[in-house]
């Protein structure tokens, strides 16, 4: 009972280990994506005059992300509303599915963000938060994508919902580690599996006929 135990506990462990591995690399690939939103977005001559900004959740968040990109832009510019700030959050969720629906309340959305001194508000989606085991050049690993679609909406009162800048971000980050011996073998084999069959069937084909050559042969 005491080793069946063991093993549970140590494949909780062993387990534990490789989440926490996949969300660090799943943080570092959005870490990623977010220097690209960065550096598009100080090149966007429409958000001039914006200067204070706030998040909403963004879509299929698996996590952190909404949290990433809050922090991505207290490194810009900007000035960021954060939701444990003011009770702001659903009120900003409600105002990005308005922009979706062009719903005819916007304006009046718009003007309760406005009274907070929010300028503009930045929503999207997380369309696409996976990782993935890989095997090149004689390494094995994980690689984890982060695709992100993010928009930055005016509040201004003549025109509320109008995008000032939108993008598609995306950043991967890989971590790899040297193949075993044995295993490269087995990477070769797999990789290799229809050339060593059409080998093995061509060497079979040539052992048969000289046999039947060495048969045919008087004595």
């Amino acid at each position: 009972m005491r080793g069946i135990t063991a093993v549970l506990v140590t494949g909780f462990v062993v387990w534990g280990a490789a989440a926490a591995d996949e969300a660090d690399l799943l943080n570092a690939a959005t870490l990623d994506a977010l220097d690209a939103a960065k550096a598009s977005l100080a090149q966007a001559s429409k958000v001039e005059g914006v200067t204070r900004v706030g998040v909403a959740t963004l879509e299929n968040d698996p996590g952190n992300v909404t949290a990433l990109v809050q922090s991505m832009l207290t490194k810009t510019a900007f000035d960021v509303v954060l939701t444990s700030d003011v009770d702001w959050g659903p009120l900003a969720d409600e105002f990005v599915r308005q922009v979706k629906r062009e719903d005819i309340i916007l304006q009046e959305t718009a003007h309760e963000l406005r009274v907070q001194g929010v300028d503009a508000l930045l929503f999207g989606t997380v369309e696409k938060a996976d990782v993935e085991a890989i095997q090149e050049s004689g390494q094995e690993g994980q690689r984890a994508t982060v695709r992100l679609m993010l928009n930055l909406a005016s509040l201004a009162e003549e025109n509320p919902g109008s995008l000032l800048w939108s993008e598609q971000v995306e950043g991967a980050v890989e971590e790899l580690t040297p193949l075993a011996p044995a295993d490269r073998v087995a990477v070769f084999i797999v990789s290799h599996r229809f050339a060593l069959i059409v080998l093995g069937a061509f060497l079979v084909f040539l052992l048969v006929v000289a046999a039947y050559r060495r048969a045919a042969t008087p004595r």
